[in-house]
């Protein structure tokens, strides 16, 4: 005889709590909890490059307190630091004009070496996951603040890896390939920060 759905569906909820408990010392329970990893580094080639220093971008003044405060919060969180770096980008509010800490690195980004890891082809994605019928995902919330800068790259940005770097995503495909290796393929897939478990 099957479990009717209702049992079903409440031996999935202890299965996954248990599973939730086991684990609670690698689950994040809010953006305050979260880690920099050690499995990889961004690294900024420049080459020779002379240091690239922008003019400041104009902030309008009913926004500034919402810029400081995002300062403030990066700061205590250890993301940004204080700098005399001869090296300058500006920061840019978003297409869309909501306030969320964003840098123009462009003028970086055409002195730096772009880093040749691929991304994941999404027809290749779709295909892996035919058959399968559970799937779970998975976002990495803040992730790009928890890739540290190779320290002999720290004075042309002192953002831990802002969003704008050019080479910001091959980073973190690569940090996700390389912690999720063993499952790849057949338990999971990895686009950036988007993890989609399935069986």
């Amino acid at each position: 005889m099957l479990p009717s759905e209702q049992e079903s569906s409440g031996n999935h909820r202890s299965a996954l709590a248990a599973i939730l408990r086991e684990f609670s010392d690698v689950l994040s329970t809010s953006d305050e909890d979260l880690v920099r990893t050690s499995v990889v580094r961004h690294a900024i080639h420049t080459g020779d490059a002379k240091p690239v220093r922008c003019s400041p971008r104009r902030i309008p003044y009913h926004q500034r307190a919402q810029v400081e405060a995002l300062l403030d919060e990066m700061l205590r969180r250890d993301v940004v630091e204080p700098s005399s770096s001869p090296w300058a980008s500006p920061i840019v509010k978003k297409k869309d004009g909501s306030c969320r800490f964003c840098v123009d690195y462009r003028q970086l980004n055409n002195f730096t070496r772009k880093d040749a890891h691929p991304l994941p082809r999404i027809d290749d994605t779709l295909d892996a996951l035919v058959g399968a019928q559970w799937f779970s995902t998975l976002s990495r919330a803040i992730g790009y603040w928890q890739v540290e800068v190779e320290g002999q790259d720290r004075e042309k940005t002192a953002f831990i890896t802002p969003f704008g770097l050019c080479n910001a995503l091959a980073t973190f495909q690569r940090l996700m390939e390389t912690v999720l290796r063993d499952l790849m393929g057949s338990d999971c897939l990895v686009y950036l920060d988007d993890v989609i478990v399935f069986g």
